[in-house]
Formats: structure tokens, C-alpha cells, sequence
């Protein structure tokens, strides 16, 4: 699953631009779900204190971070805890 689109009008949701681009597709029988599509499990983006809440909330706690947050290098300009 991917995270939910943010629709902020009535007419976007009407358009059915609440869904994903892949939900669209398994609705309208393009794909099945068993075509080779899985669920990333690995996100190396965030650091491990922001990925957390997505995790919790969204993927049952099964979002794991792919790199130590000591590997980052540091954004110039913000200091982080």
C-alpha cells in the first residue's frame, strides 16, 4: 500500500484523486495483485525518529530504516539532536 494522496478539494476527490495511482490500476483490472508488485519494506530517506510515525501508523511497524542514522551526513545549517 502506499501512503494516501492528500485531497484538499471536493472536486479532486470526485476525480478520484484520493487514490493511488496503483489502487487505480488494481480497480480497473489493469494489474492484479499478484503481478509482481510488493510492499517496500526498507526506506532510507528519513532518519529513524521521523520514519517511526509513518511506520506505527501506517505500515503496522514493519517499515525498517535501511542506514544507521550515524551514516547521514549532516544538513548544513540544522543542527540535530
Amino acid at each position: 500500500r502506499q501512503l494516501p494522496a492528500v485531497v484538499r478539494t471536493r472536486a479532486a476527490e470526485a476525480l478520484g484523486l484520493g487514490e493511488s495511482l496503483f489502487e487505480r490500476l488494481l480497480k480497473s483490472g489493469v494489474c492484479c495483485g499478484g503481478d509482481g508488485f510488493v510492499q517496500l519494506d526498507v526506506q532510507r530517506r528519513m532518519h529513524s525518529n521521523l520514519a517511526w510515525f509513518p511506520s506505527k501508523m501506517f505500515y503496522s511497524g514493519e517499515l525498517q530504516t535501511g542506514i544507521d542514522d550515524e551514516e547521514r551526513p549532516p544538513v548544513p545549517g540544522m543542527r540535530w539532536p
